[in-house]
């Protein structure tokens, strides 16, 4: 299972074309610590959801994973505008 989600939607509902999520693990359980809405007339509005107290193994994780976010989302961000 990837730790970055992708929905791109066929028609876009208003100007919202897309969300793209990411998660990790922390203490067990799968959190949200990214969340991107992608728009087809601006720029993606980005919410960060960062763990306030993590081990420097998870803060490794949460790099890794907000590195692959970001990638995803200016790699659509960049689709879109041709």
């Amino acid at each position: 299972m990837s730790n970055v989600e992708e929905t791109i939607f066929e028609k876009p509902s208003g100007n919202v074309r897309g969300l793209v999520t990411a998660f990790m693990e922390v203490k067990g359980k799968r959190k949200r610590v990214a969340n991107a809405t992608l728009f087809t007339d601006c720029a993606p509005d980005i919410v960060l959801d960062v763990p306030r107290k993590i081990s420097v193994a998870e803060i490794f994780a949460l790099t890794t994973v907000l590195n692959e976010f970001s990638n995803r989302v200016q790699n659509l961000n960049d689709d879109q505008q041709g």
